[in-house]
């Protein structure tokens, strides 16, 4: 049975018909598969269907299309993918970062500042950080202290190939009664960005009996600054930001020596003395440059 072939069945278009089996050299009849396969123009890629009488070509479709069906339901097609597309991710490996921080400050004193990015030579894609400045602690009363919450963070990439130069803004920590006595609320940080693409709000100020909100943000991931802390005893941590930078707790007679502010968008640490130093960190802003 060496030159014998087992068919079961053949499909005529119509109908299902058996064969049986063949030997060589026999022939079919034309009608029983005269809904042949086309092989005319037929290259690689290419999607064959069944339209209910005859089978057809479909070309194959270009880069990122996918394989759906028709409005009417009858026959394949290709289409564009549905559903929101994300953002763009980095095209090629990580050449280099840029930090962005004031890079005058003294004794950790509020202090933005502004600065131009230049698109280094053969970057085309960046992922960008941008953290606000942290809330200052609140200086109420010998021994009730609140502290401020820390600066939001936003992340973004963004698509730089036709992009030279971006404003970036590092926002200010907040400040405090740092001379004038009890009683003082603390003030807001101010907000950082990277252009318009990366937004990081200040967290606001410690008050009487509460701590200060966290900062927000505008990106395309937002990250809420952490809360400060309210009717703290004889002092308290401040609040971490992304980076971390919560300043530490003094408690009474600890707060003149300027050692507990927030840094990089972290609140002040809280403390129990009049005269005390209790800034919020001033934000920050990181580039990562692609290619």
């Amino acid at each position: 049975m060496t030159d014998r072939i087992p068919v079961k069945a053949i499909y005529t278009g119509t109908d299902v018909t058996s064969l049986g089996e063949f030997a060589s050299g026999d022939t079919i009849n034309a009608s029983y598969i005269s809904n042949s396969l086309p092989t005319t123009g037929v290259i690689a890629g290419d999607v064959l269907y069944y339209d209910g009488s005859n089978w057809v070509r479909l070309a194959k479709g270009t880069a990122a299309q996918v394989l759906t069906v028709n409005s009417g339901a009858t026959a394949p097609e290709w289409a564009a993918a549905s559903g929101a597309a994300g953002p763009p991710g980095p095209s090629g490996g990580l050449l280099s970062m840029t930090w962005y921080a004031p890079t005058t400050v003294t004794n950790f004193q509020p202090q933005g500042a502004t600065y131009t990015w230049t698109k280094p030579a053969g970057i085309t894609m960046v992922k960008v950080y941008a953290t606000g400045g942290g809330g200052a602690s609140s200086n109420q009363s010998i021994n009730m202290n609140s502290t401020g919450g820390a600066g939001g963070t936003a992340i973004s990439i963004v698509d730089v190939s036709s992009i030279s130069t971006v404003t970036v803004t590092i926002g200010a920590g907040g400040t405090s009664g740092t001379s004038a006595g009890l009683g003082i609320n603390g003030t807001d940080g101010t907000t950082s960005s990277f252009g318009s693409f990366a937004t990081g709000n200040g967290g606001t100020g410690g008050q009487l009996h509460y701590g200060g909100n966290g900062g927000t943000a505008s990106g395309d991931v937002t990250i809420t600054g952490g809360g400060g802390s309210g009717n703290l005893w004889h002092g308290g941590n401040g609040t971490n930001s992304f980076w971390g930078g919560g300043g530490m707790a003094a408690g009474s007679g600890g707060g003149y020596t300027g050692g507990h502010p927030g840094t990089v968008g972290g609140s002040g640490g809280a403390c129990s003395t009049a005269n005390h130093y209790t800034y919020g960190g001033n934000g920050v802003v990181l580039v990562e440059e692609y290619a």
